[in-house]
């Protein structure tokens, strides 16, 4: 039997949180961390997030370049004035998310441009 030395603040915060930790888990965020970091860019990175799922359940090539660009196309009235879509922007958001770029090989999976923006 392993013992585990939490005290008692820690496990009453825990059960305090079990719902938004367990929302965190289910819409994909990975490793829980100890406090989600905010960043001013949610409804872009939640945009984004939905872009994605939705071309990955297609089989579509995803690139970096893709997903900045998709996040310069959000909606002006939800994209912070000073929101570039920086390499910064998408190595964080690839890190939130857990993805990691695998090159897919063979020609069953490529598709043009054009049809991953539709």
């Amino acid at each position: 039997m392993i013992k585990i030395r939490w005290g008692k603040t820690k496990i009453y915060s825990t059960l305090r949180q079990k719902d938004t930790v367990i929302s965190e888990w289910m819409a994909g965020y990975g490793k829980i961390k100890r406090k989600a970091k905010r960043t001013g860019n949610e409804e872009i990175n939640k945009t984004v997030w939905g872009w994605f799922v939705s071309a990955q359940s297609k089989n579509l090539p995803i690139s970096g370049t893709m997903l900045q660009s998709q996040a310069l196309n959000v909606p002006k009235k939800l994209v912070n004035a000073t929101f570039k879509a920086s390499s910064g922007w998408l190595d964080s958001f690839k890190s939130r998310h857990n993805i990691v770029w695998n090159q897919v090989c063979g020609e069953s999976k490529d598709i043009s441009q054009a049809t991953v923006l539709e």
